[in-house]
């Protein structure tokens, strides 16, 4: 897995077109596959990550599914302590918020104390809402 570092962030005109295209995508299906894509591509920070989960609002699932790849792609926590607590605090439901956090093996004290990326594996949950399973 490569560093990732600031430069990559997601400039201002992509992330107003990235959230085009989610918000007019027909389906989770399409706004996960726009996700994905762009997470191949940049790094976010958490209020990006929060505004891009605003359009996943109506899909628990897609919502999770969305927030855990892209808090992969935050900026380190070192340089963005409170960015994987801004993009949870957006999820609508504490089952959200908690599987998100347990799917990225945090805890309640696990959020700030490390400087590097999250890189968490794929799990049966993650490949299952991917359809690999």
């Amino acid at each position: 897995m490569s560093a990732i570092v600031h430069r990559d962030l997601i400039d201002a005109s992509e992330l107003d077109s990235l959230l085009q295209r989610l918000t007019t995508a027909q389906n989770d299906k399409e706004r996960l596959r726009h996700l994905k894509t762009a997470a191949r591509n940049y790094t976010f920070d958490g209020g990006q990550i929060a505004r891009l989960l605003a359009p996943m609002a109506a899909s628990p699932a897609a919502a999770v599914e969305a927030a855990v790849m892209l808090l992969r792609r935050a900026v380190p926590r070192a340089a963005d302590p409170a960015a994987v607590e801004t993009a949870v605090a957006a999820l609508v439901y504490d089952e959200q918020r908690a599987d998100v956090k347990a799917r990225l093996g945090l805890g309640p004290g696990d959020i700030t104390d490390a400087a590097e990326p999250l890189a968490v594996s794929s799990t049966a949950a993650d490949e299952a809402l991917r359809g690999f399973a």
